[in-house]
């Protein structure tokens, strides 16, 4: 089954700044891999986004929402997010059971859906923590804007910095609304700038979104109501828009590789977007201005962005409230977005032409202040380089996990063993013959002081998969797994016990789910038997579990388990100390799903000794560990598990018998050992550990 990617963008400057570098990343590391990118709606949209995509090489479909969504799959799909309404990359992931990535954006309500984010900064990963996204799925990789920008120029890398600014180039945005309106206004602050510097140059780079032909056929262009300005004509044979008041005064109109272009430039005007991050890739110093002379002209995203839809009144009530919150916005220059601090200088507001040039003069006249500005922009951006790259591995591997071409495992398997070297033998054998490739998959035995020769048993076995081993001192159930858990390679811890077989595909089905439901804690059915093999059993409803945790068949993504602290080593005692693991993991966000189809026969042999002291005893300590549990994690939910609740109280008091009847019950016990009567026995094991259990818990809620 071919692999395809499906890429969600909406805008410029997502297409521009960030899609073309991931892209062409993801396509040298999977060269037979189909590209298809979704264009979804969007308010900063140009129109002219689909004119653009289809001259990137590497995109070998260009489709929409809906029209995906009635597509038939034939292929291996796997989604990445880069721009548009999340929920709907999420949508269509779902009903194609794979997993999405998104770039720089998450939100709670579509998290079930995304197998992780990738983010340019910690700033931005606090951003996505304060959205309670879970930390293990935050990945730090960069803003992609750099690789679009030095892939783009020969020499990748800012041009040197001139000894003096000759060339300034305005930047109007990707829209034609935004160049017609700008332009007149950038022309008069270039008419009062020709007088003070005539040696200047003046260009606009048109950005590929615009119909240049439509531009130019416009003939003139005239100060847009509201906005101060000069009029200019459009002359298409020099390709300038030339100044009606001053002859010596024109901006070039140039096209082309418009990172060249920028990197040519000494000195950049900017409205806020994805050009002030490309400029500050090449180093340039720059003012951004951001006009609000007509603010119901502004495209905005959310309920405020909608009001454009309402005929008449809709777009001058949205201007208002957008005058009303400007001094909420913060900084809208990227470079001040990432160092949380003006290191350019911004100007929003109702601007004049005279404002604007005033700045820039300040600014020519100031060489230490351009000088620092450079030198802020170099130490924010360089970072940045092979962003794409460390995205785009990162992506690749998370496509490779479960095949046979991965480089690393998707899922950890952690065993905890002590003194039970034969039965964790059959364990390790029946985990050899699984349907998932061996590369996907990692088996990992922690060794809780055995002294019985696990460790000679397990260095003499040799198996398809990675097997390892690892000698820990007595420590307990919980410090075993922590261990095994700090040693994983892969995404996804696998918890079985060393008495258990699996079923052929019990890690197959494992995978399955985190791959369909990211952010999921799965767990599949027990089977006991008495026999260590594997029976001819079909799976019942009566199989289901409803445990929040059981480390006998149990997974989770290794993230999420180590955000938590593994499991709490102050469970001394038998019992609980999955419980509480599995409901920290569910009041983290995963959420609980059931296997039916993910197996395991756990084996649980007749009992040869005519005692039930180790049940009895088991029993108090998973009593004392039910309350410990209880207090630590208060929530009706956890009541109810703990047993430790009105429901189950009053029942064991109506019900439960008494020591005379416990007593009673071990001598018939005793007899059934006697005859053998093996469902008998299993009968009166449950009431008398139920009995001592109960006992118990109700003594040490007394205390």
């Amino acid at each position: 089954m071919k692999k395809e990617i499906v890429i969600s963008v909406n805008s410029p400057g997502e297409i521009a700044g960030w899609m073309k570098p991931a892209v062409k990343e993801i396509k040298r590391l999977l060269p037979d891999c189909k590209i298809t990118v979704l264009l979804l709606k969007d308010v900063f949209a140009s129109g002219r986004e689909k004119n653009v995509l289809n001259q990137v090489p590497e995109i070998d479909e260009i489709s929409s929402f809906y029209k995906f969504l009635s597509r038939k799959n034939e292929n291996e799909l796997y989604f990445l997010h880069i721009g548009g309404d999340l929920a709907l990359t999420g949508i269509l992931a779902k009903k194609n059971k794979t997993f999405a990535w998104g770039y720089q954006w998450g939100t709670k309500a579509s998290d079930s859906s995304y197998m992780g984010y990738f983010v340019k900064s910690e700033m931005d990963k606090k951003v996505l923590l304060k959205r309670n996204i879970p930390n293990y799925k935050i990945h730090i990789t960069g803003d992609l804007i750099y690789d679009a920008v030095m892939g783009d120029i020969e020499s990748k890398q800012p041009a040197p910095y001139p000894e003096k600014i000759k060339t300034i180039a305005f930047m109007c945005g990707s829209r034609m609304l935004e160049l017609t309106s700008l332009l007149p206004f950038y022309l008069k602050v270039a008419q009062m700038l020709k007088a003070k510097y005539p040696e200047l140059d003046f260009k606009t780079v048109i950005s590929p979104f615009i119909d240049l032909e439509k531009f130019m056929d416009l003939g003139e262009l005239q100060p847009f109501k509201g906005i101060e300005g000069v009029k200019g004509t459009l002359d298409k044979e020099r390709q300038i828009l030339k100044s009606s008041e001053d002859e010596n005064t024109f901006i070039r109109l140039v096209r082309g590789n418009h990172h060249e272009e920028m990197n040519s430039s000494d000195f950049i005007v900017s409205i806020p977007g994805t050009k002030t991050g490309e400029a500050s890739c090449l180093e340039k110093p720059m003012i951004v201005v951001t006009p609000l002379n007509r603010p119901d002209h502004i495209p905005y995203f959310g309920i405020i962005g909608l009001l454009d839809l309402i005929p008449f009144v809709g777009k001058f009530i949205k201007g208002k409230i957008l005058l009303t919150i400007a001094d909420k916005f913060g900084f809208t220059a990227q470079p001040n977005i990432l160092a949380e601090k003006e290191i350019v200088p911004e100007m929003m507001g109702i601007l004049t032409p005279e404002q604007v040039y005033n700045k820039i003069f300040e600014l020519l006249s100031d060489d230490k202040k351009l000088a620092d500005m450079r030198k802020n922009l170099s130490k924010i951006y360089s970072p940045f380089r092979d962003s794409a790259k460390r995205l785009a591995e990162k992506f690749v591997e998370s496509v490779n996990w479960c095949s046979d071409s991965a480089k690393k495992p998707f899922l950890s398997v952690v065993i905890c063993t002590h003194n039970r070297k034969e039965l964790l033998k059959g364990t390790l054998e029946s985990l050899n013959n699984q349907t998932l490739p061996h590369s996907a998959y990692e088996i990992i035995v922690v060794d809780d002081g055995s002294t019985d020769g696990t460790e000679d048993l397990v260095k003499s076995l040799s198996f398809d998969y990675k097997l390892r081993y690892i000698k820990n001192e007595w420590g307990g159930r919980s410090a075993a797994r922590n261990t095994g858990i700090n040693a994983t390679e892969g995404e996804i811890c696998v918890f079985v016990d060393d008495d258990i077989l699996a079923k052929e595909d019990f890690l197959e089905n494992h995978a399955k789910i985190h791959k369909q439901y990211p952010n999921s804690i799965v767990r599949g059915p027990i089977v006991l038997i008495t026999e260590y093999k594997i029976p001819d059993y079909k799976v019942k409803p009566s199989d289901f579990s409803g445990a929040l945790f059981c480390t006998c068949n149990a997974s989770a993504p290794v993230g999420a388990l180590k955000d938590l602290g593994g499991f709490d080593e102050s469970f001394k005692e038998y019992g609980y100390e999955d419980n509480d693991m599995g409901w920290r993991l569910y009041s983290y966000g995963l959420k609980r799903r059931f296997n039916m189809n993910a197996v395991v026969y756990h084996y649980k042999p007749h009992k040869t000794n005519p005692t039930l002291e180790g049940d009895i005893k088991n029993s108090k300590e998973m009593a004392r560990s039910a309350i410990m549990f209880k207090n630590k994690n208060r929530h009706w939910k956890t009541k109810l598990s703990s047993r430790a609740n009105f429901f189950d109280i009053t029942m064991f008091k109506l019900f439960g018998g008494n020591e005379k009847t416990a007593e009673a019950n071990i001598e018939k016990w005793k007899k059934a050992f006697e005859e053998k009567n093996y469902n008998l026995m299993s009968s009166l094991e449950s009431k008398i550990k139920n009995y001592y259990f109960m006992s118990e818990l109700l003594n040490k809620l007394k205390k």
